[in-house]
């Protein structure tokens, strides 16, 4: 009797058809798109971000915003061609293989402006092409390692000769730098570093909100016009194929001194802007969870268990 009671009660309960609709009006109310994650925006942390601005903050009251450095690496190809041209219309762009000769440059400026001498690291200690030759003097530091990258070697010697010369102008600098495993946490007397979160280099390092990116644009197009001097004064066959370090260092050292204060500043001002994004998502992202969590409630379905605990933990 109890079964044939149950058999007669299921038949008379209406299942639900499921469909996309509230999921649809859903991103409709809320304004959201599926994207695709790229980048390394999406794995940080937005919580540890925010305890990093703590930090940052108490820097920028203690020393001000003129001693506040970043420093980061950059991959530089030193003999890349351009990708586009302009042509006849009945003319053929044709081009050239792409030289995948590169090296590694550090970059460090501070929010005022201020340049610090970009660190060059290339294979040889001593190539030929450098022979009686200072790249100091055309405000470049270099150094080498097997494959062109930075070792904790060459960063530790480059942090304590930038803490040399905080030491000598009397002066303690912040530097805000990534957790690269060649960045070593040593302590220095005038030089004090402040590390970014895992991953965030995307949302709140000034080098990497434009002025990696200028700086490039200009290397490369003094790079061309340098090569357009030499053919054009026919002092040498040179080209973008047989560049040598020599005059990649010259170069560099011209790019970064006609990187303006105007640009850095710009790009350092850039962390505020995204500090207030962050915030804003924080926000944002708890209102969802409750109205998510509001909305599955409200739904009219006998076969809807709801757990509002997992709900939150799974969507936060």
């Amino acid at each position: 009797m109890v079964n044939f009671q149950k058999e007669i009660l299921l038949k008379s309960i209406k299942r639900p058809k499921a469909s996309n609709g509230w999921l649809d009006r859903f991103k409709k109310r809320h304004e959201l798109l599926f994207k695709t994650i790229s980048g390394e925006k999406n794995s940080s942390d937005l919580s540890t971000v925010s305890n990093f601005f703590a930090d940052y903050d108490n820097c920028l009251e203690t020393v001000g915003s003129e001693n506040i450095f970043n420093c980061d690496e950059t991959a530089l190809y030193i003999k890349r061609t351009p990708s586009k041209s302009f042509v006849q219309f009945n003319d053929k762009c044709n081009g050239i293989k792409m030289s995948k000769e590169k090296v590694t440059l550090l970059l460090c400026c501070n929010a005022l402006g201020e340049k610090l001498k970009p660190l060059l690291i290339g294979k040889f200690k001593s190539p030929r092409c450098l022979k009686n030759f200072n790249a100091e003097d055309h405000g470049v530091l270099y150094a080498a390692s097997k494959n062109s990258w930075m070792t904790s070697d060459i960063f530790g010697k480059w942090l304590w000769k930038v803490n040399q010369d905080m030491i000598n102008e009397k002066r303690k600098i912040v530097l805000i730098l990534d957790n690269a495993s060649c960045h070593r946490n040593t302590e220095y007397s005038n030089v004090y570093l402040l590390f970014l979160p895992k991953n965030t280099t995307a949302l709140i390092q000034p080098l990497d909100m434009g002025i990696i990116k200028s700086f490039k644009s200009l290397y490369f197009n003094k790079l061309i016009d340098f090569t357009l001097i030499f053919e054009k004064e026919q002092l040498s066959d040179l080209n973008l194929n047989n560049v040598n370090l020599r005059q990649v260092i010259t170069v560099v050292g011209e790019a970064w001194k006609m990187m303006s204060e105007t640009t850095i500043i710009n790009c350092w001002q850039k962390i505020n802007e995204n500090r207030s994004k962050i915030s804003d998502n924080v926000q944002l992202d708890e209102e969802l969870i409750d109205d998510v969590i509001s909305d599955v409630i409200s739904m009219d379905s006998t076969d809807i268990t709801v757990r509002p605990r997992f709900g939150a933990a799974f969507l936060s």
